[in-house]
């Protein structure tokens, strides 16, 4: 049985011999559907694709250069085995996290349209502690330990108790910045909403550049840019925007 933290591959869609249709620098975790929600328990499933004889070719030239060979075995390099399982990754992280609140829990769940993984801590009075995002090519480029390390570098675990209202994100640049980005579409048009240590609200156009109209003073938002719904934010931009944005 798996724990409260544990994300567990049903049957042979866990296999680590499976060849992914995606290039193997970077699998995406939407092949991963939801499978059902038990108490304890958070089930995903591999929802498998033909791959192309292209793709099938691109992967195994990517796993020879990434193999060694000794006295003609083969041994996965380090890369190909977080690539391999995912799954694994997210059940260590999940793990790790919650010991880092006593007495509570940690979910995981797949976000397909941001290429993301949401870890989410509860206490035990089942209200929500923390929530840290971790890029689907961060747990493909580097195995759970090092991601952990680095999280433990950079006092993650004591940032997210002091500020749970902050949804902390990990990429592959592997540093967690004192900010929470989301971004959003808006008639055709992508924009950055961007809330800080300060809970001070700002937003971005595609150019990077700050809403023309937005209020001289700073935007002071008490509670996570996530829980407001991507309508209300397009209220705001076309508000804020300038002719040009």
């Amino acid at each position: 049985q798996h724990g409260a933290n544990s994300i567990a591959p049903a049957g042979e869609a866990a296999s680590s011999n499976r060849v992914y249709p995606e290039p193997p620098r970077r699998v995406s975790l939407r092949g991963w559907t939801c499978a059902g929600e038990a108490p304890d328990t958070l089930l995903y499933v591999r929802r498998l694709r033909a791959p192309s004889e292209e793709t099938v070719g691109y992967a195994l030239r990517r796993a020879a250069a990434q193999t060694k060979v000794y006295a003609g075995r083969r041994t996965k390099s380090a890369h190909e085995k977080a690539m391999s399982n995912p799954s694994d990754s997210i059940n260590g992280i999940a793990a790790w996290l919650a010991s880092q609140f006593p007495g509570a829990t940690a979910n995981a769940h797949a976000d397909s349209h941001r290429d993301v993984i949401l870890f989410r801590v509860r206490s035990a009075a089942g209200t929500v502690a923390a929530e840290l995002e971790i890029s689907e090519e961060a747990l493909h480029s580097f195995e759970p330990e090092a991601i952990i390390s680095d999280l433990l570098r950079q006092d993650v675990p004591q940032r997210l108790k002091q500020d749970p209202t902050l949804r902390l994100a990990y990429t592959t640049q592997r540093e967690v910045p004192h900010l929470e980005s989301l971004a959003v579409l808006c008639d055709a048009r992508q924009y950055r909403i961007v809330r800080d240590s300060t809970h001070s609200i700002r937003v971005f156009d595609q150019a990077d550049r700050l809403l023309q109209h937005m209020p001289p003073t700073l935007l002071v938002l008490p509670t996570s840019i996530f829980r407001k719904p991507a309508q209300l934010w397009c209220e705001e931009i076309r508000a804020w925007r300038g002719a040009d944005q």
